[in-house]
């Protein structure tokens, strides 16, 4: 019984975790034209989203494009059709997930590192995306190498 509570338990921390992470970036129950507005600044500025490539930032501006027409033609969500319901809805979750991986992306990570052959140890910060790039290079160094 204790078991199955603790499963259950770290269940539901994973999926109050995973909730978080995945913040809506763009709520189609407020106004849109703000949320837009903010999101292409943040875009455009390039310190928010500085780690998003210019195709994910071409598929962002684009969906955006796309939810804005819709919008246009009918600014009540209630009295899309279902069709442009869905699809509205598929270009929201478009940005919402590259807007937030690109958020996650941006996150510093430190590290304390000692030099080989030291004891004094120095704090190493870099985003979680100059991380991963940097341990891609380096196995494509040692596999190189090993050729």
């Amino acid at each position: 019984m204790a078991k199955r509570w603790s499963v259950t338990g770290l269940l539901l921390a994973a999926g109050l975790m995973s909730g978080h992470a995945s913040a809506v970036v763009l709520d189609l129950d407020k106004p849109f034209e703000p949320q837009a507005a903010q999101v292409r600044a943040d875009l455009a500025d390039g310190e928010k989203y500085s780690e998003i490539s210019q195709d994910e930032r071409a598929k962002v501006n684009a969906a955006l494009d796309r939810i804005e027409a819709a919008f246009q033609t009918q600014p009540d969500i209630q009295a899309l059709q279902p069709e442009q319901l869905a699809a509205v809805r598929n270009d929201q979750e478009l940005v919402t997930r590259i807007l937030t991986k690109a958020r996650e992306d941006s996150r510093l990570i430190c590290r304390r590192e000692r030099a080989t052959g030291s004891q004094m140890s120095t704090k190493q910060c870099m985003t979680a995306a100059q991380r991963r790039r940097q341990t891609t290079v380096s196995q494509d160094e040692i596999s190189r190498r090993q050729r």
